[in-house]
């Protein structure tokens, strides 16, 4: 079942990101091909996961071949299946290759994959995550590598090898010096040492409600250890998305996602997403999900995961609902809840704005985009039963290169039985000033309105989508460019 997740995130300075989540297995190509549309629409980041499917570093190279501006991130590279070394020169390879826009995902995983699939023994995580993390920024620095920890010692020391080794320093320039590292973490100790350490954070399963009881603490005193110069925390969130008020069985489709992590993933008394379910006061029902899952009830599991819990972690619902939920996680301090589209093969993420101080409080920033409220919801192409979009204010950020684009553009394909359409790739190299405010939005006054939302449907103005036909002349995509005010005065310049 393909499971690629459609992200709405707050980055930097509380502006709204929009990210994509790959499935670990099937249907790349066709994924490579959706997510290179959606970084013309505005998408600003992809995570490209591993476990023991085909490895990540594979397509996040290829995806960097595909893409121009889109961010690309691990999510995750296993900390046993690679030396340190290896592992900061494969991100920095990646930098190089993406030209500055690789996101080294880290994570411990856990014994069934490392000992079972690996053969590498699971111990000492936090201890080696840590060491990990420093060699890679020495690395990244161009430093003689140098170190002796507990973990890993370089060069190895002569007793336990030829006594040959040297220092070295990696050969090329890393793009970067300091690559974001974002480390997924549940357990308290771990996430202290995250939250000291790395520049964002990946919880799963984050209940807003249950954030400040479960990792209050142990973010408080790892941040009160951490470096000025890693710059605030990013929280990465990822409750399941969608948006309309006929999605409400779409919970349902969160369900076994929930019921193979607190069930599955992982043996009896070592499963820490079980743990996790503990935590959050769903003790009875964790280990009833846990004991049908290992019996090879999966169907059972998934029905035994309480409602409640499958709502907390989720964005399902009418907008108002949704947006008091986006509330409840900014308040929360998931300040990057990545909002995953959920749909049938089809889930997504969303990341919350920044880190919040020590209460977990904090509400990100949003800002209205010049070209108008749009339609957000499910981005399957190949599926008829879309449902669940509503409109969803959006923020507007610099980008580290090139100019600034609007945030409008993510759309999905018409709703056959809504009637409801959607504008897709207008207004997506903006000036500055625009992106300020001071440009006409859709549907204020006639110079400023794009040509296709001026058509009328039973006295309203009817949204539209622009559908690219490659290959087949001009595409409506483009006809809808030149036909909108702002799109004529772009193509004119660029003539």
């Amino acid at each position: 079942m393909k499971k690629n997740r459609l992200q709405v995130t707050p980055g930097l300075g509380n502006d709204v990101r929009i990210g994509m989540g790959l499935n670990y297995s099937g249907g790349f190509a066709e994924t490579v091909d959706e997510v290179a549309d959606l970084e013309k629409a505005g998408l600003d980041i992809a995570f490209v996961p591993e476990a023991y499917s085909f490895d990540a570093v594979s397509q996040i190279g290829y995806l960097a071949a595909k893409t121009t501006t889109l961010e690309l991130a691990s999510g995750i590279f296993q900390i046993y299946t690679r030396t340190p070394s290896l592992t900061a020169m494969t991100a920095a390879g990646l930098d190089f290759v993406s030209n500055g826009r690789f996101v080294m995902g880290l994570g411990a995983s856990g014994p069934q994959v490392i000992e079972g699939f690996h053969g590498v023994k699971y111990d000492a995580p936090l201890g080696r995550t840590r060491e990990v993390v420093e060699i890679c920024r020495k690395v990244w620095r161009r430093e003689k590598v140098e170190f002796q920890g507990k973990y890993y010692q370089v060069p190895l020391p002569a007793e336990k090898g030829t006594g040959l080794g040297k220092p070295l320093k990696i050969i090329n320039h890393p793009v970067r010096d300091r690559i974001p590292i974002v480390i997924a973490s549940l357990g308290p100790k771990n996430v202290e040492m995250t939250a000291e350490i790395a520049e964002g954070w990946e919880p799963i399963f984050y209940h807003p409600e249950k954030a400040a009881s479960v990792w209050g603490e142990p973010l408080a005193k790892g941040k009160a250890k951490r470096d000025p110069s890693l710059g605030d925390l990013q929280v990465f969130a990822s409750p399941a998305l969608a948006i309309g008020d006929d999605v409400e069985h779409m919970l349902d489709w969160v369900r076994p996602s929930l019921a193979l992590y607190i069930g599955g993933m992982g043996a009896k008394g070592k499963n820490f997403y079980n743990d996790l379910a503990v935590r959050y006061g769903y003790e009875k029902e964790a280990e009833t999900i846990q004991d049908l899952y290992l019996s090879g009830k999966k169907d059972e599991a998934a029905a035994a995961v309480p409602d409640d819990l499958v709502r907390a972690v989720s964005l399902i619902g009418p907008e108002s609902y949704v947006a008091e939920r986006v509330a409840a996680f900014a308040e929360s301090g998931g300040h990057h809840p990545h909002r995953h589209t959920a749909r049938r093969g089809s889930c997504g993420s969303r990341r919350v704005g920044r880190e919040a101080p020590q209460d977990l409080r904090v509400t990100p920033r949003t800002q209205q985009c010049p070209a108008g409220r749009i339609r957000k919801g499910d981005h399957d192409r190949n599926q008829a039963d879309r449902r669940g979009c509503g409109r969803i204010r959006v923020g507007l950020r610099r980008r580290g290169v090139g100019r600034p684009r609007c945030r409008c553009t993510v759309a999905p394909a018409p709703h056959r039985d809504s009637g409801a359409h959607s504008c897709l790739l207008l207004h997506r190299a903006v000036s500055r000033r625009e992106l300020q405010g001071r440009t006409r939005r859709h549907g204020e006054g006639s110079a400023g309105q794009c040509a296709g939302a001026r058509q009328a449907d039973g006295g309203r103005a009817a949204r539209h989508h622009h559908r690219t036909a490659r290959g087949q002349g001009e595409s409506d995509a483009h006809r809808a460019v030149r036909e909108c005010a702002h799109g004529r005065a772009r193509l004119a310049r660029a003539r």
